[in-house]
């Protein structure tokens, strides 16, 4: 993997990453539920930046859970 430009001007970069995403769901009927996970091994990692002093770290490992119904 190789480290990416952070801004337009490319005057630094930041580290690549690989994060992993999971989910898992049941369907009955008219009814769903289902789980995600995100950043499944907790990976830290930099998810963009405006400037040298202005860098987001990205998401740490979370669970999403959703219940749905079909009308």
């Amino acid at each position: 993997m190789c480290d990416r430009q952070a801004d337009l001007e490319n005057s630094f970069e930041l580290p690549s990453y690989f994060c992993t995403d999971a989910a898992i769901f049941y369907k009955q009927g008219q009814l769903r539920a289902q789980v995600n996970f995100r950043n499944l091994f907790g990976v830290d990692y930099f998810d963009s930046a405006r400037d040298l002093l202005r860098v987001h770290p990205g998401e740490p490992f979370t669970v999403q859970g959703t219940i749905s119904r079909e009308f």
